[in-house]
C-alpha cells in the first residue's frame, strides 16, 4: 500500500496572495450553470469590506494549495447580546482525500487557536452549490476517533436573484422612493438599528459604521440607498444596491439543463424591456446585491426592488437572501426570478452547551447577512 505524504496546514500570508487567486481561478459552483469565482487581487481585500481581524489557513501538499478556510471577526449582536461574532468563509478542499481528511482532522484545533484568543463563541458559515467536499469533510463525519466542532442549523435561506417585472407590475403610487443623501445619514442609521435588533445576529447600526462601510466597500456611497417613505414623509424602508466587482467577479463557465431554456427566454424578455440578456458562455456575469434591505411591508419591499432594478439596468438579477418559513422577505410580486439554496450554520467546540438562541424566543428574526460579503 502506497504510504501517504504528510500534507502542510499553515497560516497563509500577504506573499501568499498569487498562488490564492490562482487557487480560487479554478473551483467551480455547478448547477445547471457552472459559475467561476475569480477573487481579485488582492486576495484578503473581500475580508478587509468588513474587517481587519482575521486567519486564513491553508493545506497544501507537495505542489499546490489543496484546501483552506477563514475565520473573520467582528463586533455585533447574537440574541440580542453583544459579542465577538466570527465568520467562517472560503470554506473549500480538494478532492484529494488525504486533504478531506487532513482539514477534518485540524479543523478543531484551528478553530480553537482563532477564537479562544479573542473571546468568540459563535462562528457561523454558509454551505451552498459547489461546497459538497467541505460540506462533507466537516458537517457529516461523526467517529469517536476524531474530535470535531458541533454544526448546528440556525435558518435555511434561498439567494432570490429578481431578473425584472412583469409589465403590468406598478409600484404602489403612496409610496414615494428617493435616493438619499447625506443628510439623511442619522435617520438611516437609527432606521436600520430599530429593524434589525430584534434579529437573531445583527450588527450595531450607527452613522459611523455606516460611514466605515461607505470607506471599506469600493464604489459605494450613501447616495446609493434608496429610501421609501409614506404619505407623512415617513421612512418605511431603504435598500442600498451594489455591485462590487473590485474584490470578486464571477464567470460563466458552461450553461446546461434548464439554464439554457433561461438563457434562450431572457433574450426574447431582454427585447421587451423586461429583463437583461443572459450572458454567453465565458463572459461575465453582472449583478447587484440588495444590502441593508429592510422595510415595513410587501408593498414597500416590492417598491424598493422595483425601483433598484430600474437603477440598475446593467445588472442581470438583483441578490438578497430569502429564509425560510420567513414571510417578510418572500419575493415580490411580479418579479421573474431564481433561486439557490444555501444554509446557514453555527459551529462550536463538542463541549459547548447548545446555543440558546436556537430555542426560538422573540430574538427569532431572521440573521442579518450580507451575501455580497461571503
Amino acid at each position: 500500500m502506497e504510504r501517504w505524504q504528510p500534507l502542510t496546514l499553515f497560516k497563509a500570508r500577504e506573499s501568499d496572495d498569487a498562488e490564492l487567486c490562482r487557487y480560487w481561478s479554478q473551483l467551480k459552483w455547478s448547477s445547471s450553470v457552472d459559475i467561476l469565482k475569480e477573487r481579485r487581487p488582492p486576495f484578503f481585500s473581500h475580508y478587509r469590506l468588513q474587517t481587519d481581524d482575521y486567519d486564513s489557513y491553508l493545506l497544501r501538499d507537495e505542489k499546490e494549495i489543496v484546501g483552506m478556510g477563514s475565520f473573520l471577526f467582528r463586533e455585533g449582536l447574537v440574541g440580542g447580546m453583544p459579542e465577538t461574532i466570527g465568520f467562517a468563509t472560503d470554506l473549500s478542499i480538494s478532492h484529494d482525500r488525504r486533504a478531506i481528511t487532513t482539514w477534518a482532522q485540524h479543523f478543531l484545533p484551528v478553530l480553537r487557536g482563532s477564537t479562544e484568543p479573542r473571546g468568540c463563541r459563535y462562528v457561523f458559515t454558509v454551505f451552498g452549490p459547489g461546497q459538497l467536499n467541505s460540506f462533507n469533510s466537516l458537517i457529516r463525519p461523526r467517529t469517536p476517533k476524531r474530535a470535531m466542532p458541533r454544526f448546528y442549523l440556525v435558518r435555511k435561506f434561498k439567494a432570490v436573484s429578481i431578473h425584472g417585472f412583469m409589465p403590468f407590475v406598478k409600484p404602489v403610487k403612496a409610496i414615494h422612493v428617493r435616493n438619499a443623501d447625506i443628510n439623511d445619514l442619522e435617520v438611516l442609521s437609527d432606521y436600520l438599528k430599530r429593524k434589525s435588533s430584534a434579529h437573531l445576529m445583527a450588527f450595531n447600526y450607527n452613522a459611523d459604521l455606516l460611514n466605515e462601510r461607505f470607506r471599506r466597500w469600493p464604489n459605494f456611497s450613501i447616495s446609493d440607498f434608496l429610501m421609501a417613505f409614506d404619505g407623512k414623509k415617513n421612512l418605511i424602508g431603504c435598500v442600498a444596491p451594489w455591485q462590487n466587482t473590485s474584490t470578486v467577479k464571477y464567470h460563466i463557465d458552461k450553461v446546461t439543463g434548464f439554464s439554457l431554456t433561461l438563457q434562450s427566454t431572457f433574450f426574447w424578455t431582454s427585447l421587451l424591456g423586461i429583463t437583461n440578456r443572459f450572458p454567453k458562455t465565458n463572459s461575465e456575469i453582472p449583478f447587484s446585491h440588495l444590502t441593508h434591505f429592510y422595510y415595513e411591508n410587501p408593498d414597500v419591499m416590492m417598491s424598493l426592488a422595483y425601483h433598484a432594478f430600474r437603477a440598475q439596468s446593467n445588472s442581470l438579477a438583483l441578490i438578497y437572501p430569502s429564509f425560510q418559513n420567513s414571510l417578510r422577505n418572500l419575493p415580490p410580486s411580479g418579479c421573474i426570478r431564481t433561486e439557490l439554496p444555501f444554509s446557514l450554520y453555527v459551529m462550536m467546540p463538542p463541549e459547548a452547551d447548545l446555543p440558546g438562541f436556537l430555542g426560538g424566543g422573540e430574538l427569532t428574526a431572521d440573521p442579518d447577512i450580507e451575501l455580497a460579503l461571503i
